[in-house]
């Protein structure tokens, strides 16, 4: 009798425990991330297929977590790229980034538009958007010229 109430009494303590551990994981706005700026500031304005855009970041990372960072290059086409994994280092930075423009890329003003997905517990992912300065990709046939 006394067992069946202690198991009892562990089973519904652990399912309380539980509960909160989960509404804590739900409900906490957890911030993993903060970047500085608006627009990420581009360096090449001007850039031809093929060849490495890059831009400015400036941030502060909170949470030491791997982000699964989603590109697409935007104007009236939205032309994805594939997923990379990256781990910035913490705290406050400036990181200069390139991104290689795909050669298929139609010629056109562009803005590179960026999707960070943390897994910050079992349950829960944190996403963030952020996008760069518009800048132009030039058909990489006039580069010879």
């Amino acid at each position: 009798m006394k067992l069946t109430f202690l198991l009892s009494y562990l089973v519904l303590l652990a399912g309380i425990l539980g509960s909160l551990v989960f509404i804590y994981w739900t409900f906490y706005p957890y911030v993993p991330v903060k970047f500085l700026d608006q627009e990420f500031p581009i360096k090449n304005k001007t850039v031809y297929q093929g060849q490495m855009v890059y831009y400015t970041s400036n941030y502060c990372k909170y949470m030491n977590l791997n982000a699964t960072v989603t590109r697409t290059f935007q104007n009236d086409i939205i032309y994805l790229t594939p997923s990379t994994i990256t781990n910035r280092p913490m705290g406050c930075n400036t990181l200069q980034v390139g991104v290689q423009v795909p050669r298929e890329l139609p010629a056109g003003q562009y803005q590179l538009h960026q999707l960070y997905v943390f897994q910050v517990n079992p349950t829960r992912t944190v996403s963030i958007v952020e996008n760069t300065e518009e800048f132009m990709v030039l058909e990489a046939t006039q580069s010879a010229k």
